[in-house]
């Protein structure tokens, strides 16, 4: 299943030739590998450029995804999936999706992968954050899921730095996996999207609980939650985000201001 022009570019087989490989990439998008080939290419290449991309099928679902939800949140854990993908469907971007279809999508997921995840609590974000260490929790944070799975093969993460690469080594040092990590990676690659889409439909079912909104500081629910209960706020609430600190800083000079 080709997902993007990205993917091509790092397997097509560099002996099929620059005309052909930029048909390929001219086609990236179509859905259906026997439409590619039979749209651009002469019989007698046909079964040789079909069986490499059976091949690059292969490559793509013999892989480890691994995403997380409700990293920017103010309210509610943040859930990192591991998925070894072994389905015979694609998994289109769960930011087009809504919940039905995400939660559809998720238990199609668990029902044909081996998939795990791990709960990264408020009070673990905040402690982290705390230390300036947020970069370090996502590297501990995926390489715990890698290892809830418990599968051997190659491990490819949305990657939580700005180096993809110096996130893919940290997370490397930590597993026994091969490792590697993209920005988008979720877009690219139907294991890290499937890992993208149990991530947040696990967290989906925990924030929805709080009556909080999205738990997103952009959310005006979520905002307004906040003020409900600040300066003494539950333990699902990262105290930390600037968000929070703000809300609870102007409840308490309300307060100073009413009793003065």
């Amino acid at each position: 299943y080709v997902r993007s022009r990205r993917t091509l570019r790092h397997y097509v087989p560099q002996d099929t030739g620059a005309p052909f490989g930029r048909a390929l990439l001219r086609v990236a998008t179509l859905r259906g590998t026997s439409a590619l080939v039979g749209t651009f290419f002469p019989v007698q290449l046909k079964l040789s450029l079909y069986s490499r991309l059976m091949s690059f099928m292969v490559i793509c679902r013999d892989m480890i995804g691994v995403d997380e939800a409700g990293k920017g949140a103010v309210v509610g854990s943040m859930y990192v999936a591991a998925v070894e993908f072994e389905g015979d469907f694609g998994v289109p971007d769960s930011k087009r999706l809504t919940s039905e279809e995400r939660e559809r999508l998720a238990e199609r997921v668990r029902e044909t992968c081996e998939v795990a995840f791990v709960e990264v609590t408020a009070d673990e974000v905040d402690g982290y954050v705390e230390n300036g260490g947020m970069n370090d929790l996502m590297v501990e944070a995926h390489a715990r899921t890698v290892e809830a799975l418990g599968e051997s093969g190659r491990v490819v993460c949305d990657a939580s730095d700005v180096s993809a690469d110096r996130f893919a080594r940290r997370v490397g040092e930590r597993v026994e996996n091969t490792v590697e990590a993209e920005h988008g990676a979720d877009e690219t690659y139907d294991a890290v999207g499937a890992a993208s889409v149990v991530a947040k439909v696990e967290r989906d079912k925990s924030v929805s609980s709080y009556g909080a909104g999205s738990g997103y500081p952009g959310d005006p629910a979520t905002v307004e939650y906040l003020r409900r209960h600040a300066p003494e706020y539950p333990s699902h609430v990262r105290e930390s985000w600037s968000t929070s600190e703000r809300i609870a800083r102007e409840e308490r000079q309300s307060r100073f201001d009413d009793f003065g």
